[in-house]
């Protein structure tokens, strides 16, 4: 089941997209997927837990997908739009962002707004990181979990968005 939190944050992100691509031509416009969203929501979940002292953002687990870490509930939830346009669900019950959480969703929007959703995948699949050290390709259900704690530990001195 999907956390609030993770809802909050979803739509934050889709909000700011959708937000950047308004009156743009559409070759200037960001191309919002389920991958993108993954990647956006990984990333800030290590911004969080970089300024948290590793106090994750979501109680929601990542798992080790072929394409880098994903919350499946995330991709549940939105894998509808695959046409480069997403848009909110429905916040009904759903907790408030922190000023915590969307410093961290903020930094990472303004680090990722121009580049490329295979770049960020790319960022994920960092050697040796986490999704890396738990990515089981025979594991065709993708049930490995990428445990907060090595999150934390991998990125506390490091820029996710580096190679």
């Amino acid at each position: 089941m999907i956390t609030a939190m993770c809802i909050a944050a979803a739509n934050y992100l889709i909000n700011k997209t959708n937000d950047y691509n308004t009156g743009k031509k559409y070759s200037e416009r960001i191309s919002m997927t389920c991958k993108r969203l993954q990647k956006l929501l990984y990333f800030s979940e290590i911004e969080y837990m970089k300024t948290n002292k590793g106090t994750p953002m979501f109680s929601d687990d990542f798992r080790a997908w072929p394409s880098g870490p994903v919350i499946p509930s995330v991709y549940d939830v939105f894998v509808q739009y695959q046409d480069g346009e997403m848009y909110p669900v429905d916040e009904t019950g759903h907790s408030p962002i922190t000023a915590d959480m969307e410093k961290a969703l903020e930094t990472i929007f303004s680090q990722t707004v121009l580049i490329d959703t295979l770049d960020l995948v790319d960022y994920s699949h960092i050697p040796n990181g986490p999704w890396a050290k738990h990515f089981d390709a025979s594991d065709e259900q993708h049930i490995q979990i990428i445990p907060k704690e090595e999150i934390y530990m991998f990125y506390q001195n490091r820029t996710p968005l580096s190679k």
